[in-house]
């Protein structure tokens, strides 16, 4: 359980503050400019994140 938690606590920090970099990108409609490629590359990152931390959870 503590091992999940260390996990999460370094996880989320870092997935919350690449959705809040998607959001403000998004809300300044930057995407029109560069075709949203961008946002693609943010949301691999945030992807990234999720993944490593669910094979956190499943390989320990």
């Amino acid at each position: 359980m503590d091992k999940s938690y260390a996990s999460f606590n370094s996880s989320f920090p870092n997935i919350e503050k690449k959705f809040e970099e998607l959001k403000s990108y998004m809300s300044a409609e930057y995407y029109k400019d560069d075709k949203a490629a961008k946002a693609d590359a943010i949301a691999k990152e945030i992807e990234t994140g999720c993944n490593t931390f669910l094979l956190r959870e499943i390989l320990y």
